[in-house]
Protein backbone atom coordinates (compact mmCIF):
# COMPACT_ATOMS: atom_id res chain seq x y z
CA UNK A 1 0.00 0.00 0.00
CA UNK A 2 1.57 3.45 -1.15
CA UNK A 3 2.17 5.85 1.85
CA UNK A 4 1.15 9.31 0.93
CA UNK A 5 2.26 11.94 2.92
CA UNK A 6 -0.38 14.78 2.56
CA UNK A 7 2.09 17.17 4.49
CA UNK A 8 4.12 17.03 1.68
CA UNK A 9 1.93 17.41 -1.11
CA UNK A 10 0.23 19.79 0.56
CA UNK A 11 3.67 21.99 0.95
CA UNK A 12 4.83 21.54 -2.50
CA UNK A 13 1.29 22.78 -3.77
CA UNK A 14 1.79 25.78 -2.00
CA UNK A 15 5.32 26.18 -3.29
CA UNK A 16 3.76 25.50 -7.13
CA UNK A 17 1.31 28.41 -5.68
CA UNK A 18 4.09 30.39 -4.96
CA UNK A 19 6.05 30.32 -8.08
CA UNK A 20 2.95 31.23 -10.32
CA UNK A 21 3.00 34.55 -8.21
CA UNK A 22 6.41 35.78 -9.87
CA UNK A 23 6.41 39.19 -11.35
CA UNK A 24 5.28 38.58 -15.29
CA UNK A 25 5.57 42.28 -16.14
CA UNK A 26 9.31 42.74 -16.40
CA UNK A 27 12.18 40.84 -17.78
CA UNK A 28 14.07 38.75 -14.92
CA UNK A 29 17.83 39.73 -16.31
CA UNK A 30 17.33 43.26 -17.40
CA UNK A 31 14.63 44.31 -15.30
CA UNK A 32 13.64 46.81 -18.15
CA UNK A 33 12.14 45.46 -20.70
CA UNK A 34 8.48 43.50 -20.90
CA UNK A 35 8.74 39.60 -21.22
CA UNK A 36 8.12 37.88 -24.78
CA UNK A 37 8.42 34.45 -23.42
CA UNK A 38 8.32 32.36 -20.34
CA UNK A 39 11.43 29.91 -19.75
CA UNK A 40 12.42 26.84 -17.55
CA UNK A 41 9.16 26.84 -15.07
CA UNK A 42 8.34 30.12 -14.60
CA UNK A 43 10.86 33.01 -15.62
CA UNK A 44 9.71 35.66 -17.82
CA UNK A 45 12.24 37.44 -20.57
CA UNK A 46 12.40 39.96 -22.92
CA UNK A 47 13.25 38.95 -26.91
CA UNK A 48 17.08 40.47 -26.53
CA UNK A 49 17.78 38.56 -23.32
CA UNK A 50 16.14 35.31 -24.76
CA UNK A 51 18.38 35.43 -27.94
CA UNK A 52 21.29 35.97 -25.62
CA UNK A 53 19.94 33.27 -23.11
CA UNK A 54 20.39 30.73 -25.98
CA UNK A 55 23.13 31.66 -27.68
CA UNK A 56 25.24 31.47 -24.68
CA UNK A 57 23.34 28.16 -24.10
CA UNK A 58 24.90 26.75 -27.37
CA UNK A 59 28.26 28.50 -27.22
CA UNK A 60 29.08 26.81 -23.80
CA UNK A 61 28.36 23.51 -24.79
CA UNK A 62 30.68 23.77 -27.06
CA UNK A 63 33.31 25.66 -24.88
CA UNK A 64 33.01 23.26 -21.75
CA UNK A 65 33.25 20.28 -23.93
CA UNK A 66 36.47 21.45 -26.05
CA UNK A 67 35.42 19.15 -28.73
CA UNK A 68 35.31 21.58 -31.24
CA UNK A 69 38.97 23.28 -32.28
CA UNK A 70 39.92 25.76 -34.61
CA UNK A 71 40.72 24.70 -38.28
CA UNK A 72 37.94 21.69 -37.90
CA UNK A 73 35.96 20.80 -40.46
CA UNK A 74 32.22 20.30 -39.15
CA UNK A 75 29.91 18.42 -41.16
CA UNK A 76 25.88 19.84 -39.51
CA UNK A 77 23.44 17.55 -40.29
CA UNK A 78 20.20 19.00 -40.71
CA UNK A 79 16.69 17.07 -40.86
CA UNK A 80 14.27 19.90 -41.95
CA UNK A 81 13.00 20.57 -38.12
CA UNK A 82 13.14 23.50 -35.82
CA UNK A 83 16.39 22.22 -34.10
CA UNK A 84 18.72 21.72 -36.83
CA UNK A 85 17.24 24.58 -38.50
CA UNK A 86 18.33 26.90 -35.63
CA UNK A 87 21.83 25.12 -35.18
CA UNK A 88 23.45 25.98 -38.30
CA UNK A 89 21.76 30.06 -37.92
CA UNK A 90 23.79 30.13 -34.39
CA UNK A 91 27.12 28.40 -36.56
CA UNK A 92 26.86 30.95 -39.03
CA UNK A 93 26.57 33.85 -36.40
CA UNK A 94 29.11 32.71 -34.34
CA UNK A 95 31.46 32.36 -37.44
CA UNK A 96 30.71 35.67 -38.63
CA UNK A 97 33.06 38.79 -37.81
CA UNK A 98 30.63 40.33 -35.23
CA UNK A 99 30.57 37.74 -33.23
CA UNK A 100 32.24 37.69 -29.36
CA UNK A 101 35.25 35.11 -29.46
CA UNK A 102 34.79 33.97 -32.65
CA UNK A 103 34.61 30.24 -33.45
CA UNK A 104 36.83 29.24 -36.24
CA UNK A 105 35.85 26.00 -37.78
CA UNK A 106 35.13 24.85 -41.33
CA UNK A 107 31.65 24.05 -41.69
CA UNK A 108 29.40 22.05 -44.28
CA UNK A 109 25.76 21.01 -44.68
CA UNK A 110 24.45 17.12 -44.96
CA UNK A 111 20.73 16.39 -45.48
CA UNK A 112 19.61 12.98 -45.81
CA UNK A 113 16.20 12.84 -48.40
CA UNK A 114 14.26 10.39 -47.06
CA UNK A 115 11.28 11.52 -48.47
CA UNK A 116 10.27 9.28 -50.71
CA UNK A 117 9.48 7.14 -47.36
CA UNK A 118 6.42 9.06 -46.98
CA UNK A 119 3.05 8.68 -48.67
CA UNK A 120 2.82 12.14 -48.57
CA UNK A 121 4.56 13.87 -51.65
CA UNK A 122 6.82 16.76 -50.14
CA UNK A 123 9.35 16.89 -52.91
CA UNK A 124 8.80 20.48 -53.73
CA UNK A 125 9.17 21.47 -50.13
CA UNK A 126 12.24 19.13 -49.83
CA UNK A 127 13.88 21.20 -52.60
CA UNK A 128 12.56 24.56 -51.13
CA UNK A 129 14.25 23.62 -47.43
CA UNK A 130 17.98 22.76 -49.43
CA UNK A 131 18.01 25.62 -51.44
CA UNK A 132 17.89 27.48 -48.26
CA UNK A 133 20.50 25.94 -46.80
CA UNK A 134 22.78 26.44 -50.30
CA UNK A 135 21.97 30.35 -49.31
CA UNK A 136 24.54 29.42 -46.37
CA UNK A 137 26.97 29.26 -48.65
CA UNK A 138 28.58 26.18 -46.77
CA UNK A 139 29.60 22.84 -49.02
CA UNK A 140 26.08 21.11 -49.46
CA UNK A 141 25.80 17.58 -49.47
CA UNK A 142 22.16 15.85 -50.39
CA UNK A 143 22.39 11.73 -49.73
CA UNK A 144 19.65 10.10 -50.38
CA UNK A 145 18.46 7.27 -47.82
CA UNK A 146 18.80 4.23 -49.75
CA UNK A 147 21.85 5.12 -51.02
CA UNK A 148 23.79 2.26 -49.62
CA UNK A 149 20.75 -0.56 -51.13
CA UNK A 150 20.30 -1.96 -53.85
CA UNK A 151 17.82 0.75 -55.40
CA UNK A 152 15.16 3.32 -54.29
CA UNK A 153 12.63 0.79 -55.38
CA UNK A 154 13.90 -2.21 -53.98
CA UNK A 155 14.64 -0.52 -50.82
CA UNK A 156 10.98 1.18 -50.90
CA UNK A 157 9.67 -2.35 -51.52
CA UNK A 158 11.35 -3.87 -48.79
CA UNK A 159 10.94 -0.82 -46.49
CA UNK A 160 7.15 -1.33 -46.72
CA UNK A 161 7.14 -4.81 -45.62
CA UNK A 162 8.36 -4.13 -42.23
CA UNK A 163 5.62 -5.10 -39.59
CA UNK A 164 5.92 -2.81 -37.35
CA UNK A 165 6.24 1.38 -37.43
CA UNK A 166 8.59 1.45 -34.16
CA UNK A 167 11.23 -0.82 -36.17
CA UNK A 168 11.05 1.60 -39.59
CA UNK A 169 11.65 4.70 -37.37
CA UNK A 170 14.54 3.06 -35.77
CA UNK A 171 15.63 1.86 -38.77
CA UNK A 172 15.54 4.94 -40.57
CA UNK A 173 17.21 6.69 -37.53
CA UNK A 174 20.21 4.69 -37.29
CA UNK A 175 20.61 4.58 -41.51
CA UNK A 176 20.44 8.35 -41.26
CA UNK A 177 23.37 8.92 -38.99
CA UNK A 178 25.18 5.99 -40.85
CA UNK A 179 24.69 8.04 -43.81
CA UNK A 180 25.83 11.29 -42.30
CA UNK A 181 29.01 9.95 -40.67
CA UNK A 182 30.12 8.25 -43.96
CA UNK A 183 29.54 11.71 -45.61
CA UNK A 184 31.80 12.52 -43.39
CA UNK A 185 34.41 10.75 -43.82
CA UNK A 186 34.30 10.51 -47.47
CA UNK A 187 34.82 14.42 -47.31
CA UNK A 188 37.03 14.93 -44.79
CA UNK A 189 34.92 16.26 -41.97
CA UNK A 190 36.50 15.51 -38.41
CA UNK A 191 32.98 16.19 -36.43
CA UNK A 192 29.47 16.08 -36.97
CA UNK A 193 27.31 18.70 -35.33
CA UNK A 194 23.58 16.96 -34.46
CA UNK A 195 20.32 19.31 -33.94
CA UNK A 196 18.89 17.44 -31.08
CA UNK A 197 17.64 19.33 -28.22
CA UNK A 198 17.11 18.49 -24.47
CA UNK A 199 13.52 17.38 -25.36
CA UNK A 200 13.85 15.10 -27.89
CA UNK A 201 17.12 13.62 -26.13
CA UNK A 202 14.98 13.11 -23.33
CA UNK A 203 12.57 10.93 -25.72
CA UNK A 204 15.59 8.99 -26.98
CA UNK A 205 16.79 7.99 -24.13
CA UNK A 206 12.97 6.58 -22.76
CA UNK A 207 12.38 5.03 -26.22
CA UNK A 208 15.86 3.86 -26.61
CA UNK A 209 16.16 1.77 -23.05
CA UNK A 210 12.49 0.76 -24.05
CA UNK A 211 13.98 -0.80 -27.23
CA UNK A 212 16.99 -2.62 -26.08
CA UNK A 213 19.17 -0.14 -25.97
CA UNK A 214 20.14 0.49 -22.40
CA UNK A 215 23.76 -0.35 -22.99
CA UNK A 216 24.41 2.77 -25.73
CA UNK A 217 22.51 5.32 -23.57
CA UNK A 218 25.79 7.06 -22.51
CA UNK A 219 27.06 7.51 -25.74
CA UNK A 220 23.51 8.36 -27.68
CA UNK A 221 22.80 11.53 -25.03
CA UNK A 222 26.19 12.66 -24.48
CA UNK A 223 27.76 16.13 -26.04
CA UNK A 224 30.69 14.35 -27.46
CA UNK A 225 29.98 11.02 -29.15
CA UNK A 226 33.02 9.04 -29.98
CA UNK A 227 32.00 5.48 -30.94
CA UNK A 228 33.27 6.25 -34.62
CA UNK A 229 36.20 5.25 -35.53
CA UNK A 230 37.03 8.77 -37.63
CA UNK A 231 34.78 11.27 -37.00
CA UNK A 232 33.51 12.62 -33.70
CA UNK A 233 29.71 13.63 -33.51
CA UNK A 234 28.70 16.54 -30.94
CA UNK A 235 25.40 18.06 -29.93
CA UNK A 236 25.73 21.35 -29.21
CA UNK A 237 22.11 21.98 -29.18
CA UNK A 238 21.42 19.91 -26.07
CA UNK A 239 21.04 22.40 -23.55
CA UNK A 240 17.73 24.05 -25.30
CA UNK A 241 14.22 22.71 -24.71
CA UNK A 242 12.46 22.40 -27.81
CA UNK A 243 10.31 25.34 -26.21
CA UNK A 244 13.42 27.14 -26.28
CA UNK A 245 14.17 26.15 -29.81
CA UNK A 246 11.33 27.24 -31.19
CA UNK A 247 10.77 30.55 -29.62
CA UNK A 248 14.58 31.29 -31.12
CA UNK A 249 13.51 30.69 -34.66
CA UNK A 250 10.79 33.02 -34.41
CA UNK A 251 12.50 36.02 -32.85
CA UNK A 252 15.27 35.64 -35.19
CA UNK A 253 13.05 35.45 -38.16
CA UNK A 254 14.10 32.06 -39.45
CA UNK A 255 12.26 30.29 -42.38
CA UNK A 256 8.86 28.42 -41.06
CA UNK A 257 8.83 25.82 -43.68
CA UNK A 258 9.42 22.51 -41.68
CA UNK A 259 9.56 19.32 -43.43
CA UNK A 260 7.84 16.18 -41.77
CA UNK A 261 9.30 12.31 -41.69
CA UNK A 262 8.13 9.39 -40.86
CA UNK A 263 8.05 10.15 -36.87
CA UNK A 264 6.15 13.12 -37.08
CA UNK A 265 3.84 12.61 -39.48
CA UNK A 266 2.50 9.42 -37.43
CA UNK A 267 -0.55 9.19 -35.61
CA UNK A 268 -1.02 9.27 -31.99
CA UNK A 269 0.56 5.77 -30.45
CA UNK A 270 1.78 4.53 -33.21
CA UNK A 271 5.19 3.65 -32.55
CA UNK A 272 7.15 3.37 -29.52
CA UNK A 273 8.85 6.44 -30.09
CA UNK A 274 5.37 8.34 -30.84
CA UNK A 275 4.35 7.32 -27.08
CA UNK A 276 7.57 8.08 -25.67
CA UNK A 277 6.75 11.08 -27.17
CA UNK A 278 3.51 11.87 -25.84
CA UNK A 279 4.29 10.74 -22.32
CA UNK A 280 6.62 13.41 -22.24
CA UNK A 281 5.17 16.10 -23.38
CA UNK A 282 2.40 15.42 -21.25
CA UNK A 283 4.14 15.23 -18.05
CA UNK A 284 6.18 18.60 -19.22
CA UNK A 285 2.41 20.30 -19.02
CA UNK A 286 1.93 19.63 -15.76
CA UNK A 287 5.58 19.07 -14.53
CA UNK A 288 7.80 21.38 -16.04
CA UNK A 289 11.09 20.09 -15.00
CA UNK A 290 10.07 16.60 -16.42
CA UNK A 291 12.52 17.09 -19.31
CA UNK A 292 16.05 18.72 -17.43
CA UNK A 293 15.04 15.84 -14.43
CA UNK A 294 15.28 12.72 -17.24
CA UNK A 295 17.74 14.81 -19.39
CA UNK A 296 20.18 15.28 -16.04
CA UNK A 297 19.45 11.67 -15.20
CA UNK A 298 20.63 10.23 -18.30
CA UNK A 299 23.73 12.14 -18.04
CA UNK A 300 24.96 10.44 -15.39
CA UNK A 301 24.90 7.36 -16.69
CA UNK A 302 27.84 5.67 -17.79
CA UNK A 303 28.83 2.39 -19.32
CA UNK A 304 32.08 0.04 -18.80
CA UNK A 305 31.70 -1.70 -21.98
CA UNK A 306 34.50 -1.21 -24.53
CA UNK A 307 34.63 0.24 -27.58
CA UNK A 308 37.83 -0.06 -28.86
CA UNK A 309 37.76 -3.44 -30.49
CA UNK A 310 35.69 -3.45 -33.70
CA UNK A 311 34.45 -6.83 -33.71
CA UNK A 312 32.67 -5.57 -30.41
CA UNK A 313 30.73 -3.00 -31.94
CA UNK A 314 27.43 -3.20 -33.99
CA UNK A 315 28.15 -3.65 -38.01
CA UNK A 316 24.65 -1.25 -38.20
CA UNK A 317 24.75 1.33 -35.67
CA UNK A 318 28.13 1.43 -34.03
CA UNK A 319 26.92 0.21 -30.38
CA UNK A 320 27.76 -2.43 -28.10
CA UNK A 321 27.08 -6.11 -28.86
CA UNK A 322 25.20 -7.86 -26.14
CA UNK A 323 25.48 -11.75 -26.69
CA UNK A 324 21.74 -12.30 -25.86
CA UNK A 325 20.95 -15.81 -28.69
CA UNK A 326 18.28 -15.65 -30.84
CA UNK A 327 17.42 -18.30 -32.99
CA UNK A 328 17.54 -17.77 -36.95
CA UNK A 329 18.84 -20.32 -39.67
CA UNK A 330 18.15 -18.65 -42.98
CA UNK A 331 21.32 -18.66 -44.77
CA UNK A 332 21.85 -15.52 -47.15
CA UNK A 333 24.36 -14.76 -49.95
CA UNK A 334 26.58 -11.19 -50.04
CA UNK A 335 28.35 -9.91 -52.92
CA UNK A 336 30.03 -6.40 -52.15
CA UNK A 337 29.01 -5.12 -55.78
CA UNK A 338 33.10 -3.22 -56.20
CA UNK A 339 35.27 -4.06 -58.50
CA UNK A 340 39.00 -4.14 -57.48
CA UNK A 341 40.94 -4.30 -54.23
CA UNK A 342 37.59 -3.28 -52.28
CA UNK A 343 38.67 -4.44 -49.34
CA UNK A 344 42.63 -3.80 -49.04
CA UNK A 345 45.49 -6.01 -49.42
CA UNK A 346 44.75 -8.26 -46.44
CA UNK A 347 41.38 -9.16 -47.20
CA UNK A 348 40.03 -11.87 -49.63
CA UNK A 349 37.67 -9.73 -51.80
CA UNK A 350 34.40 -9.48 -50.72
CA UNK A 351 33.12 -10.23 -54.21
CA UNK A 352 34.02 -13.50 -53.82
CA UNK A 353 30.30 -14.83 -52.04
CA UNK A 354 30.44 -15.63 -48.82
CA UNK A 355 28.45 -17.53 -46.92
CA UNK A 356 26.35 -15.96 -43.86
CA UNK A 357 23.87 -17.72 -41.83
CA UNK A 358 21.67 -15.24 -39.89
CA UNK A 359 23.19 -16.35 -36.81
CA UNK A 360 26.58 -14.99 -38.24
CA UNK A 361 24.44 -11.61 -38.95
CA UNK A 362 23.04 -11.48 -35.40
CA UNK A 363 26.30 -11.94 -33.79
CA UNK A 364 27.48 -9.15 -35.14
CA UNK A 365 24.62 -6.86 -34.66
CA UNK A 366 23.45 -5.09 -30.99
CA UNK A 367 20.77 -6.26 -28.75
CA UNK A 368 18.44 -3.62 -30.09
CA UNK A 369 19.68 -3.90 -34.02
CA UNK A 370 18.37 -7.44 -33.69
CA UNK A 371 14.90 -6.69 -32.14
CA UNK A 372 14.73 -4.03 -35.37
CA UNK A 373 15.70 -6.35 -37.89
CA UNK A 374 13.38 -9.12 -36.37
CA UNK A 375 10.44 -7.16 -37.11
CA UNK A 376 11.80 -6.58 -40.58
CA UNK A 377 12.03 -10.18 -41.29
CA UNK A 378 16.03 -10.11 -40.64
CA UNK A 379 15.46 -9.88 -44.65
CA UNK A 380 18.91 -9.67 -46.20
CA UNK A 381 18.17 -6.96 -48.61
CA UNK A 382 16.72 -4.25 -45.46
CA UNK A 383 20.59 -4.68 -44.67
CA UNK A 384 22.72 -2.03 -46.00
CA UNK A 385 25.71 -3.60 -48.43
CA UNK A 386 28.12 -1.74 -46.39
CA UNK A 387 26.63 -3.23 -43.11
CA UNK A 388 26.87 -6.72 -44.44
CA UNK A 389 30.52 -6.24 -45.78
CA UNK A 390 31.13 -5.46 -42.23
CA UNK A 391 30.12 -8.32 -41.15
CA UNK A 392 31.79 -10.76 -43.53
CA UNK A 393 35.03 -9.04 -43.25
CA UNK A 394 34.95 -9.12 -39.00
CA UNK A 395 33.93 -13.14 -39.92
CA UNK A 396 36.93 -13.57 -42.20
CA UNK A 397 39.10 -11.62 -39.61
CA UNK A 398 37.76 -13.75 -36.94
CA UNK A 399 38.64 -17.17 -38.55
CA UNK A 400 42.07 -16.01 -39.98
CA UNK A 401 43.25 -15.01 -36.31
CA UNK A 402 41.59 -18.48 -35.61
CA UNK A 403 43.91 -19.97 -38.24
CA UNK A 404 47.01 -18.03 -36.46
CA UNK A 405 46.62 -17.84 -33.12
CA UNK A 406 49.44 -20.37 -31.97
CA UNK A 407 51.60 -18.60 -33.60
CA UNK A 408 51.12 -14.90 -31.95
CA UNK A 409 52.98 -13.96 -29.07
CA UNK A 410 51.29 -13.35 -25.86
Amino acid sequence: MCDVNLDKLEAEQEMVRKAKLRNMSVCMKCKIAKPAVVIRINDPMCKECFLQYATHKFRSTLGKSKLVKANDKVLLAVSGGHTSRAMVHLVTEALSEKAHKRLRFSPGIVFIDESFTLKNDIEKETLKFQEEMKKHGYPFYTVPVHQNSTGKDEFLKNFETVSTLTAKTDYIEKLRLRLIVETAVQHGYNKIMLGENATTLSMKLLSNISQGRGISLPKDVAVGDDRYPDVMVVRPMRELSSKEVVMYNRFEDLPSLILPNLHTMAETGASLQRQTEEFINGLQVEFPSTVSTVFRTGDKLCSNASYDNNNEKCAFCQGTISKEKMEFNEPVDVSCGKKGGCCGSSDECSSNKFKLNTDDIKANLCYGCNLTFKDMSLNVASFPLQTLETISTNIKRAKMKETIQDFLLE
